[in-house]
């Protein structure tokens, strides 16, 4: 008798891994960084990190990524500001490019109408620009006596009295007050330096208000330079702005008198001899990477100057360039000499030079606005209108929300504009977003990760609420349009042209009012809120609060059968619920 044959253990089933889902949340901060790092613009950025909470937590959380982004991509010039003359507040010009559509979005969700400002029918005078810095405009009302800081773009809004009546005390002869400053951070959200900038017959002094304390600083009266003639009265002109100081130049001598806002310490810096009295004909202003620099013309010439050690220590103005603009500004322009005066420069940003073709004149012929780059050499034509006033370039700067963790004062309007893209979709693996009002959507794969964009049928531009992209039961990407009752399906298939579309039509009124046992007047449009594994799930009318009950429904795209699922008032977002695989099923322990 054979013996018996011993027992083989057998072995333990394979354990299946459960396949994983990569989503957006999965991506780790410096890899979300170097994609937003390849966006073409500030504007760009702004519109992505509102877009998605992962991205705007990357931006926030990194000092250095935005340090980097500014270096690459020097925050976008929206327009211009400009005095308004028998007017309560000043005016607005875009710049209008037509390449970049994320500037045009936020400049159409930016209150450049100034309508938060306090308007008083008993006021003599309205609200005048005294300052233009890190995107916020300093204004005051002299009837009122009152300050704003204001930022159109977030609606933000600070008001401020005026200064102190003991600004003037201790004065010798007569008081002038001369400017008002804006003086802002980039990194601390919201903070802010109001500079009140004043003197007598020779001597200065300055109040500081700041947004910490709220209250203002009024510094002691000081002599920076040598005394002043008595008979000359106001002898300093209007001031500039420039690497974190405030520079005045002497209406009669080469010097300029200038504030450390920091110190806060006056002194004052030496002028090329030539340009004693000339104050019409030179600038201060800084370059792109914040050095101080000056630009003077003479004709359609401008001159580049820089601080230069000379042989014994002394810092001297030298002129490191001289730019003839002539030809390239009459090829700009399509204009002749014969309609141009002088070039007049208005300030020097972040290495940007902005002047017009003609100088300040109350009944002058319209003037040509234009820029010009100090490190690329390029020229660039703004716009052309009458020259009737002051004017302030408004360059968009970094808002609250890309800086700061809390919740910031921002106008839900201003950005439900800026955003560009509408809530994404996840499906086959890959995020889907679609553009506002254009006919592509923005494509995620989270696996790569890689970023690329899908054209859109062009009837449903601009059309968000019309479509949804899922999914069918065999994992093939598929988009859900609906036009009254009728579902259009489409797939991504290659025609002759190497173009991928198609698409199946369902109309399904009779289903729909069967099953709820309605009539159409019981019902709107169809609304589509997510396709799952080939399932489409909408309900009977479109999202409203206040609204009546709806149907909600469902229909599959494989055996073409519509189910009724409930009826309730639509009044907020819907997310399907769907049991998903248990570990335990794939021997896996928790």
């Amino acid at each position: 008798m054979a013996s018996p044959q011993p027992l083989r253990r057998r072995r333990p089933p394979a354990k299946i891994q459960t396949p994983s889902h990569t989503t957006i949340h999965d991506l780790k901060d410096d890899l979300i960084l170097e994609i937003l790092i390849r966006l073409p613009s500030l504007s760009s950025l702004v519109r992505a990190a509102l877009s998605c909470r992962a991205f705007l937590a990357a931006v926030r959380s990194s000092p250095s990524f935005r340090r980097r982004f500014r270096e690459l991509h020097p925050p976008p010039l929206l327009g211009f500001f400009f005095e308004s003359v028998g007017t309560d507040v000043p005016s607005f010009s875009p710049i209008r490019r037509r390449s970049d559509p994320d500037l045009a979005a936020a400049v159409r969700g930016a209150d450049v109408f100034l309508t938060r400002l306090p308007y008083h029918d008993e006021a003599s005078t309205g609200w005048e620009i005294a300052d233009c810095s890190g995107g916020y405009l300093l204004l005051f009302n002299e009837a009122t006596e009152q300050i704003a800081v204001y930022n159109p773009l977030t609606r933000a809004l600070d008001l401020i009295s005026f200064p102190p009546d003991e600004i003037c005390d201790g004065h010798c002869g007569k008081f002038y007050y001369q400017d008002y400053f804006l003086l802002c951070s980039d990194e601390a959200s919201g903070s802010f330096c109001v500079v009140c900038f004043c003197h007598d017959k020779s001597r200065v002094r300055a109040a500081i208000f700041s947004s910490g304390t709220k209250e203002w600083q009024i510094l002691p009266w000081s002599t920076p330079a040598p005394g002043q003639p008595s008979r000359k009265k106001n002898w300093l002109l209007a001031g500039t702005q420039a690497t974190g100081n405030l520079y005045f130049a002497h209406a009669k001598e080469a010097y300029m008198v200038v504030l450390d806002a920091l110190t806060p310490n006056f002194s004052f810096i030496d002028l090329p001899e030539h340009l004693k009295g000339q104050g019409c004909l030179y600038k201060i202003g800084e370059t792109k990477n914040g050095k101080l620099c000056m630009v003077s013309v003479i004709g359609f010439t401008l001159y580049i100057w820089f601080q230069r050690a000379d042989s014994d220590g002394v810092e001297k103005w030298v002129v490191d360039d001289a730019i003839p603009l002539e030809h390239e500004i009459l090829r700009a322009t399509e204009t002749s000499l014969d309609d141009h005066g002088d070039l007049q420069v208005s300030s020097i940003l972040d290495g940007v030079v902005f002047f017009t073709t003609l100088r300040f004149d109350d009944h002058s012929p319209p003037s040509w606005f234009l820029s010009f780059c100090l490190e690329t050499r390029k020229l660039e034509k703004l716009f052309c209108r009458t020259y009737d006033n002051f004017y302030y370039p408004y360059i968009m700067a970094w808002p609250p929300a890309l800086l700061v963790h809390q919740e910031d004062n921002i106008c839900i309007s201003c950005i439900h504009n800026m955003v560009w893209l509408l809530a994404g979709t996840q499906a086959t693996g890959n995020l889907y977003f679609a553009y506002a009002k254009e006919a592509y959507m923005v494509v995620l794969d989270a696996l790569t990760p890689n970023i690329s964009f899908i054209d859109l049928p062009e009837h449903l531009k601009g059309q968000g609420g019309l479509y949804k992209t899922g999914e069918t039961k065999n994992g093939k990407l598929c988009m859900v349009s609906v036009i009254g009752f009728t579902l259009n399906i489409w797939f991504r298939r290659t025609d002759s042209d190497g173009l991928r579309s198609g698409w199946l039509i369902m109309r399904l009124e009779h289903e729909v009012l069967r099953a709820t046992e309605t009539s159409l007047d019981d019902h709107g449009d169809l609304k589509v809120w997510a396709i799952l594994d080939g399932v489409v799930f909408f309900s009977s009318l479109r999202f409203g609060n206040p609204g009546p009950p709806r149907w909600f429904l469902s229909f599959c795209l494989e055996t073409r059968k519509l189910e009724k699922l409930f009826y309730r008032t639509y009044d907020n977002f819907v997310y399907p619920y769907i049991m998903a695989w248990l570990a335990s099923c794939f021997g896996v322990t928790m």
